[in-house]
Protein backbone atom coordinates (compact mmCIF):
# COMPACT_ATOMS: atom_id res chain seq x y z
CA UNK A 1 0.00 0.00 0.00
CA UNK A 2 2.74 2.71 1.24
CA UNK A 3 4.69 1.85 -2.01
CA UNK A 4 1.55 2.45 -4.49
CA UNK A 5 1.39 5.80 -2.45
CA UNK A 6 4.80 6.81 -2.97
CA UNK A 7 4.62 6.07 -6.70
CA UNK A 8 1.54 8.13 -7.16
CA UNK A 9 2.61 11.09 -5.12
CA UNK A 10 6.20 10.70 -6.85
CA UNK A 11 5.19 12.99 -9.65
CA UNK A 12 4.14 15.83 -8.07
CA UNK A 13 4.77 19.74 -8.31
CA UNK A 14 5.25 23.49 -6.82
CA UNK A 15 6.16 26.48 -7.49
CA UNK A 16 8.23 27.06 -4.40
CA UNK A 17 9.01 30.81 -4.15
CA UNK A 18 9.60 33.52 -1.10
CA UNK A 19 10.33 36.84 -0.96
CA UNK A 20 13.39 37.63 0.58
CA UNK A 21 12.20 41.46 1.28
CA UNK A 22 9.10 42.14 3.61
CA UNK A 23 7.67 44.71 1.32
CA UNK A 24 8.67 44.78 -2.18
CA UNK A 25 9.98 41.78 -3.09
CA UNK A 26 14.06 41.66 -3.92
CA UNK A 27 14.16 38.15 -5.49
CA UNK A 28 12.25 34.65 -5.00
CA UNK A 29 13.85 31.48 -4.47
CA UNK A 30 14.71 27.95 -3.40
CA UNK A 31 16.21 27.86 0.49
CA UNK A 32 18.05 24.75 1.18
CA UNK A 33 16.32 22.51 3.61
CA UNK A 34 17.95 23.47 7.27
CA UNK A 35 19.24 26.77 6.10
CA UNK A 36 18.56 30.19 7.85
CA UNK A 37 17.19 33.61 6.58
CA UNK A 38 17.44 36.66 7.97
CA UNK A 39 17.49 40.53 8.27
CA UNK A 40 20.94 41.87 8.39
CA UNK A 41 20.40 43.72 11.52
CA UNK A 42 19.58 40.21 13.04
CA UNK A 43 22.42 38.51 11.53
CA UNK A 44 24.79 38.63 14.98
CA UNK A 45 21.89 35.92 16.07
CA UNK A 46 23.43 33.15 13.72
CA UNK A 47 25.32 30.02 15.25
CA UNK A 48 28.68 30.23 13.92
CA UNK A 49 30.79 27.40 13.72
CA UNK A 50 34.13 27.09 15.57
CA UNK A 51 36.98 28.90 13.62
CA UNK A 52 34.81 30.64 11.29
CA UNK A 53 33.78 34.41 13.08
CA UNK A 54 35.74 36.15 10.88
CA UNK A 55 34.17 35.16 7.54
CA UNK A 56 30.52 36.08 9.98
CA UNK A 57 31.89 39.74 10.93
CA UNK A 58 32.89 39.88 6.81
CA UNK A 59 29.18 39.64 5.99
CA UNK A 60 28.00 41.64 8.64
CA UNK A 61 29.78 44.69 7.52
CA UNK A 62 27.55 45.77 4.63
CA UNK A 63 25.90 48.94 4.56
CA UNK A 64 22.27 49.32 6.03
CA UNK A 65 21.58 51.54 3.36
CA UNK A 66 18.39 49.76 2.15
CA UNK A 67 17.22 45.60 2.03
CA UNK A 68 20.11 43.51 3.53
CA UNK A 69 19.61 40.00 3.65
CA UNK A 70 21.57 36.90 4.90
CA UNK A 71 21.79 33.80 4.33
CA UNK A 72 22.86 30.52 6.12
CA UNK A 73 23.66 27.37 4.71
CA UNK A 74 23.06 23.98 7.06
CA UNK A 75 25.94 23.35 8.82
CA UNK A 76 27.12 27.00 8.84
CA UNK A 77 29.94 26.60 6.57
CA UNK A 78 28.96 28.85 4.01
CA UNK A 79 27.11 32.18 3.65
CA UNK A 80 25.09 34.36 1.17
CA UNK A 81 23.69 38.00 1.10
CA UNK A 82 20.96 39.58 -0.74
CA UNK A 83 20.76 43.16 -1.13
CA UNK A 84 18.81 45.93 -2.68
CA UNK A 85 20.35 49.59 -2.79
CA UNK A 86 18.94 52.74 -4.20
CA UNK A 87 21.46 54.74 -5.74
CA UNK A 88 21.73 58.00 -7.97
CA UNK A 89 23.68 56.47 -11.20
CA UNK A 90 22.46 53.18 -12.48
CA UNK A 91 25.53 51.36 -14.24
CA UNK A 92 25.95 49.13 -17.11
CA UNK A 93 28.07 45.67 -16.38
CA UNK A 94 30.73 46.87 -17.98
CA UNK A 95 30.70 50.26 -16.01
CA UNK A 96 30.91 47.91 -12.96
CA UNK A 97 33.35 46.28 -13.95
CA UNK A 98 36.01 49.36 -14.48
CA UNK A 99 35.18 49.66 -10.68
CA UNK A 100 36.69 46.29 -9.75
CA UNK A 101 39.64 47.45 -8.38
CA UNK A 102 37.57 50.16 -6.11
CA UNK A 103 35.34 47.40 -4.95
CA UNK A 104 38.55 45.13 -4.15
CA UNK A 105 40.11 48.21 -2.05
CA UNK A 106 36.94 49.11 -0.42
CA UNK A 107 36.94 45.21 1.31
CA UNK A 108 40.58 45.58 1.66
CA UNK A 109 39.53 48.54 4.61
CA UNK A 110 37.50 45.62 6.39
CA UNK A 111 41.43 44.42 7.08
CA UNK A 112 40.83 41.89 4.41
CA UNK A 113 43.34 40.73 2.42
CA UNK A 114 41.83 40.45 -1.29
CA UNK A 115 43.13 38.78 -4.74
CA UNK A 116 42.26 42.13 -6.94
CA UNK A 117 43.69 40.37 -9.97
CA UNK A 118 41.37 41.51 -13.10
CA UNK A 119 40.73 37.97 -13.65
CA UNK A 120 38.70 37.58 -10.83
CA UNK A 121 36.09 39.94 -12.29
CA UNK A 122 33.82 40.05 -15.78
CA UNK A 123 30.71 40.96 -17.05
CA UNK A 124 28.52 38.22 -17.86
CA UNK A 125 24.76 37.35 -18.94
CA UNK A 126 22.98 36.03 -15.33
CA UNK A 127 19.64 36.47 -13.75
CA UNK A 128 18.59 37.55 -17.27
CA UNK A 129 20.44 40.41 -17.34
CA UNK A 130 23.93 41.86 -17.81
CA UNK A 131 26.07 41.47 -14.72
CA UNK A 132 29.55 42.09 -12.95
CA UNK A 133 30.68 38.56 -11.60
CA UNK A 134 32.99 38.34 -9.11
CA UNK A 135 35.42 35.22 -8.01
CA UNK A 136 38.09 35.72 -5.90
CA UNK A 137 40.25 34.35 -2.56
CA UNK A 138 39.99 36.56 0.50
CA UNK A 139 41.63 36.16 4.18
CA UNK A 140 40.34 37.57 7.32
CA UNK A 141 40.34 37.84 11.00
CA UNK A 142 43.12 38.54 12.80
CA UNK A 143 43.72 36.03 15.64
CA UNK A 144 42.03 33.47 13.88
CA UNK A 145 42.38 33.31 10.01
CA UNK A 146 40.47 32.16 7.45
CA UNK A 147 40.80 31.58 3.94
CA UNK A 148 37.67 32.07 2.15
CA UNK A 149 36.70 31.73 -1.48
CA UNK A 150 33.95 34.66 -2.50
CA UNK A 151 31.35 35.00 -5.36
CA UNK A 152 29.09 37.94 -6.13
CA UNK A 153 27.12 39.42 -8.97
CA UNK A 154 26.16 43.07 -9.14
CA UNK A 155 23.66 45.23 -11.43
CA UNK A 156 21.76 48.07 -11.47
CA UNK A 157 18.29 48.52 -12.54
CA UNK A 158 15.73 51.16 -12.21
CA UNK A 159 18.00 53.30 -9.56
CA UNK A 160 18.99 49.95 -7.59
CA UNK A 161 21.60 48.47 -6.98
CA UNK A 162 21.17 44.84 -6.42
CA UNK A 163 24.37 42.45 -4.87
CA UNK A 164 24.64 38.81 -4.50
CA UNK A 165 27.50 37.92 -2.07
CA UNK A 166 28.56 34.33 -1.18
CA UNK A 167 31.40 33.23 1.16
CA UNK A 168 32.56 29.73 2.22
CA UNK A 169 36.49 28.39 3.64
CA UNK A 170 38.67 27.13 0.93
CA UNK A 171 38.80 23.54 1.61
CA UNK A 172 42.42 23.74 2.37
CA UNK A 173 41.37 24.65 5.66
CA UNK A 174 39.50 21.42 6.78
CA UNK A 175 42.35 18.85 5.53
CA UNK A 176 42.95 17.36 8.70
CA UNK A 177 39.31 18.11 9.68
CA UNK A 178 36.85 14.98 8.29
CA UNK A 179 33.96 16.31 9.55
CA UNK A 180 34.17 20.17 8.92
CA UNK A 181 35.28 19.40 5.61
CA UNK A 182 32.17 16.68 4.69
CA UNK A 183 29.97 19.64 6.39
CA UNK A 184 31.73 22.28 3.74
CA UNK A 185 31.05 20.51 0.51
CA UNK A 186 27.08 19.34 1.60
CA UNK A 187 26.69 23.75 2.09
CA UNK A 188 29.08 24.15 -0.72
CA UNK A 189 26.59 22.35 -2.83
CA UNK A 190 23.63 24.34 -1.18
CA UNK A 191 24.57 27.41 -1.90
CA UNK A 192 25.59 27.02 -5.47
CA UNK A 193 21.66 25.55 -5.74
CA UNK A 194 20.01 28.41 -4.01
CA UNK A 195 22.64 30.74 -5.99
CA UNK A 196 21.10 29.01 -9.33
CA UNK A 197 17.86 29.63 -7.93
CA UNK A 198 17.37 33.51 -7.36
CA UNK A 199 15.17 35.01 -9.84
CA UNK A 200 14.78 38.60 -10.07
CA UNK A 201 12.29 39.12 -12.68
CA UNK A 202 9.50 39.73 -10.71
CA UNK A 203 8.24 39.74 -13.77
CA UNK A 204 4.14 38.66 -14.22
CA UNK A 205 3.59 35.84 -17.17
CA UNK A 206 1.37 36.55 -19.85
CA UNK A 207 -0.37 33.67 -20.50
CA UNK A 208 -1.14 32.98 -24.10
CA UNK A 209 -1.69 29.83 -25.68
CA UNK A 210 -4.55 27.33 -25.84
CA UNK A 211 -6.32 25.31 -23.63
CA UNK A 212 -5.85 21.52 -23.59
CA UNK A 213 -8.25 19.02 -22.38
CA UNK A 214 -7.42 15.50 -21.42
CA UNK A 215 -9.00 13.59 -23.58
CA UNK A 216 -10.34 11.14 -19.98
CA UNK A 217 -11.87 15.05 -19.36
CA UNK A 218 -9.96 14.74 -16.00
CA UNK A 219 -8.19 18.15 -16.32
CA UNK A 220 -8.27 21.32 -18.89
CA UNK A 221 -4.88 23.32 -18.42
CA UNK A 222 -3.64 26.40 -20.85
CA UNK A 223 -0.14 25.93 -22.94
CA UNK A 224 1.95 27.80 -24.83
CA UNK A 225 1.55 26.77 -28.97
CA UNK A 226 5.23 25.09 -29.07
CA UNK A 227 5.05 22.93 -26.10
CA UNK A 228 4.54 18.96 -26.47
CA UNK A 229 2.35 17.03 -25.01
CA UNK A 230 2.54 13.49 -24.28
CA UNK A 231 0.15 10.71 -23.47
CA UNK A 232 0.29 6.60 -23.39
CA UNK A 233 -1.35 6.98 -26.61
CA UNK A 234 1.74 8.70 -28.03
CA UNK A 235 3.31 6.19 -30.66
CA UNK A 236 6.78 5.00 -29.38
CA UNK A 237 8.47 6.47 -32.36
CA UNK A 238 6.88 9.76 -31.38
CA UNK A 239 8.70 9.54 -28.06
CA UNK A 240 11.69 8.31 -29.12
CA UNK A 241 11.86 10.98 -31.22
CA UNK A 242 11.54 13.49 -27.92
CA UNK A 243 13.93 11.51 -26.01
CA UNK A 244 16.94 12.66 -28.20
CA UNK A 245 15.40 16.13 -28.58
CA UNK A 246 15.57 16.45 -24.44
CA UNK A 247 18.84 14.45 -24.11
CA UNK A 248 20.56 16.88 -26.88
CA UNK A 249 19.09 19.80 -24.90
CA UNK A 250 20.47 18.73 -21.05
CA UNK A 251 23.52 17.61 -19.45
CA UNK A 252 24.56 13.97 -18.89
CA UNK A 253 22.17 12.00 -16.94
CA UNK A 254 19.10 13.50 -18.39
CA UNK A 255 18.34 9.82 -20.08
CA UNK A 256 17.61 8.62 -16.49
CA UNK A 257 14.66 11.61 -16.24
CA UNK A 258 13.24 11.35 -19.87
CA UNK A 259 12.92 7.72 -19.03
CA UNK A 260 11.37 8.13 -15.65
CA UNK A 261 8.86 10.52 -17.67
CA UNK A 262 7.75 7.34 -20.06
CA UNK A 263 7.61 4.81 -16.79
CA UNK A 264 5.11 6.87 -15.46
CA UNK A 265 2.96 7.72 -18.45
CA UNK A 266 3.02 3.82 -19.15
CA UNK A 267 2.39 2.73 -15.85
CA UNK A 268 0.54 5.49 -13.96
CA UNK A 269 -1.40 7.37 -16.65
CA UNK A 270 0.28 10.33 -16.81
CA UNK A 271 0.16 13.17 -18.69
CA UNK A 272 3.46 14.48 -20.01
CA UNK A 273 4.13 18.57 -20.74
CA UNK A 274 7.55 19.39 -22.59
CA UNK A 275 8.57 23.16 -23.03
CA UNK A 276 9.44 23.74 -26.26
CA UNK A 277 13.32 24.36 -25.91
CA UNK A 278 12.68 20.76 -23.78
CA UNK A 279 14.32 22.70 -20.31
CA UNK A 280 11.09 21.92 -18.36
CA UNK A 281 8.19 19.95 -18.02
CA UNK A 282 4.61 19.52 -16.12
CA UNK A 283 3.21 15.74 -15.52
CA UNK A 284 -0.11 15.50 -14.32
CA UNK A 285 -1.79 12.65 -12.66
CA UNK A 286 -5.54 12.25 -11.90
CA UNK A 287 -7.03 8.84 -10.94
CA UNK A 288 -9.74 7.33 -7.82
CA UNK A 289 -7.35 5.88 -5.55
CA UNK A 290 -10.04 4.80 -2.42
CA UNK A 291 -7.39 4.58 -0.26
CA UNK A 292 -6.71 8.28 -0.51
CA UNK A 293 -10.67 9.33 0.78
CA UNK A 294 -9.79 11.98 3.28
CA UNK A 295 -6.20 12.60 2.83
CA UNK A 296 -5.24 15.98 3.58
CA UNK A 297 -2.51 18.14 2.57
CA UNK A 298 -0.87 17.84 5.92
CA UNK A 299 -1.11 13.85 5.87
CA UNK A 300 0.13 13.85 2.58
CA UNK A 301 3.36 16.29 3.31
CA UNK A 302 4.53 13.43 5.70
CA UNK A 303 5.46 11.64 2.98
CA UNK A 304 8.40 14.12 1.80
CA UNK A 305 10.88 12.25 3.69
CA UNK A 306 9.75 8.63 1.92
CA UNK A 307 9.86 10.54 -1.55
CA UNK A 308 13.29 11.89 -1.03
CA UNK A 309 14.40 8.30 -1.20
CA UNK A 310 12.58 7.15 -3.73
CA UNK A 311 14.28 10.02 -5.71
CA UNK A 312 17.58 9.31 -4.73
CA UNK A 313 17.30 5.39 -5.93
CA UNK A 314 15.65 6.27 -8.86
CA UNK A 315 18.42 9.72 -9.90
CA UNK A 316 21.13 9.58 -7.57
CA UNK A 317 20.83 12.26 -5.50
CA UNK A 318 17.75 14.22 -4.40
CA UNK A 319 17.38 16.83 -1.59
CA UNK A 320 14.29 18.02 -0.05
CA UNK A 321 14.20 21.38 0.20
CA UNK A 322 10.34 22.14 1.93
CA UNK A 323 7.21 20.09 2.98
CA UNK A 324 5.54 22.90 5.13
CA UNK A 325 4.16 24.92 2.30
CA UNK A 326 0.66 24.70 0.96
CA UNK A 327 -1.47 26.22 -1.58
CA UNK A 328 -5.01 26.12 -3.34
CA UNK A 329 -4.76 24.83 -6.89
CA UNK A 330 -7.80 24.10 -8.43
CA UNK A 331 -10.26 24.78 -5.48
CA UNK A 332 -8.13 22.26 -3.35
CA UNK A 333 -5.65 22.86 -0.91
CA UNK A 334 -2.19 21.16 -1.79
CA UNK A 335 0.25 19.79 0.13
CA UNK A 336 3.57 21.54 -1.88
CA UNK A 337 7.09 19.53 -1.85
CA UNK A 338 10.33 20.63 -3.34
CA UNK A 339 13.58 18.56 -3.98
CA UNK A 340 16.65 19.78 -5.84
CA UNK A 341 17.90 16.22 -7.55
CA UNK A 342 20.46 15.18 -9.78
CA UNK A 343 21.07 12.60 -12.43
CA UNK A 344 24.49 12.42 -13.30
CA UNK A 345 25.82 15.83 -14.38
CA UNK A 346 21.79 16.69 -14.75
CA UNK A 347 20.33 18.93 -12.49
CA UNK A 348 16.85 19.58 -12.15
CA UNK A 349 14.36 21.31 -9.20
CA UNK A 350 11.36 19.63 -8.62
CA UNK A 351 8.21 21.09 -7.00
CA UNK A 352 5.22 18.55 -6.25
CA UNK A 353 1.54 19.43 -5.73
CA UNK A 354 -0.67 17.10 -4.28
CA UNK A 355 -4.28 17.08 -3.15
CA UNK A 356 -7.37 15.02 -3.15
CA UNK A 357 -10.33 16.09 -4.66
CA UNK A 358 -14.28 15.07 -4.40
CA UNK A 359 -14.24 11.81 -2.08
CA UNK A 360 -11.24 10.33 -3.72
CA UNK A 361 -9.80 11.31 -6.72
CA UNK A 362 -5.95 11.77 -6.01
CA UNK A 363 -4.19 14.61 -8.39
CA UNK A 364 -1.19 15.37 -9.20
CA UNK A 365 0.89 18.26 -10.66
CA UNK A 366 4.67 18.42 -11.00
CA UNK A 367 7.24 20.30 -12.47
CA UNK A 368 10.67 19.76 -13.54
CA UNK A 369 13.00 22.47 -14.00
CA UNK A 370 16.26 21.28 -15.74
CA UNK A 371 19.44 23.39 -13.93
CA UNK A 372 16.79 25.03 -11.57
CA UNK A 373 16.17 27.87 -14.53
CA UNK A 374 13.66 30.02 -12.64
CA UNK A 375 12.21 31.90 -15.74
CA UNK A 376 10.90 28.75 -16.94
CA UNK A 377 9.83 27.26 -13.55
CA UNK A 378 7.84 30.29 -12.91
CA UNK A 379 6.24 30.37 -16.46
CA UNK A 380 5.57 26.81 -15.99
CA UNK A 381 3.93 27.40 -11.89
CA UNK A 382 2.11 30.14 -13.54
CA UNK A 383 0.20 28.19 -16.05
CA UNK A 384 -0.89 25.10 -12.61
CA UNK A 385 -1.60 28.25 -10.32
CA UNK A 386 -3.14 29.91 -12.93
CA UNK A 387 -5.21 27.91 -15.44
CA UNK A 388 -4.83 24.46 -14.16
CA UNK A 389 -8.48 22.93 -13.14
CA UNK A 390 -9.26 19.33 -12.52
CA UNK A 391 -12.66 18.35 -13.74
CA UNK A 392 -13.50 15.42 -11.77
CA UNK A 393 -16.46 14.75 -8.66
Amino acid sequence: MIKRMLALVLSLMLFISAALAQEDTIASYALPDGAEVCYLTEASSLAVPDGLQPMYDLMQHAVLRGDVYILRMPNGRALASVSSTPVRTTRSAEELLELWPQIAANIAKEGVTVNDDASCAKAEDVYGTQALHITTDLTAGENTVVLLKAEAFAFCTEGTMVEVWAVWPDEAMYRYDEQAAQELESDAADLQMFLKSLNFSGEAYVLQGSDYTDPEGRFTIRLPDNFVVVTPATPDEELETLRQQFLSANAAGADAVFDSFVEDIKEQNVTLVLTGDMKGAITLFCDREPDFAGVTADMMATLAQPIRQMLVDRFGIAILLTDEERATISGAENALLGYWVRSGECSVQLDVMAAVHGSDWLCEADIYTLDGDQSVRALLSSLIVQTLTFTVD
